[in-house]
């Protein structure tokens, strides 16, 4: 299984209502909106999850947005880039 960071830019002006529904479907797949960090949980931007698949990029990427697409928000842009090491720093 890999790690991957995904973000889903809705296209179009949709509501708080949209995003929450967008957060508990990602969550269903696994993908979280936060990560943690030496016990410490960090809120990432702004419709990007965090989380670990057994599917390629490309193929999370399809899902995601047929997901999205049938279920939250008609006009998505999903990117996915699997994570093999990352770091955070907040200032």
């Amino acid at each position: 299984m890999a790690d991957f960071t995904v973000r889903v830019e809705l296209v179009g002006s949709p509501g708080v209502e949209v995003y929450q529904n967008l957060h508990a479907k990602m969550q269903t797949l696994g993908f979280l909106t936060t990560v943690n960090n030496a016990g410490t949980t960090y809120k990432l931007p702004h419709a990007t999850y965090y989380g670990s698949s057994i599917l390629t990029g490309v193929e999370l990427s399809s899902k995601v947005a047929d997901l999205v697409a049938t279920q939250v928000w008609t006009k998505p842009l999903v990117f996915v880039s699997e994570t093999t090491n990352w770091g955070l720093s907040w200032r």
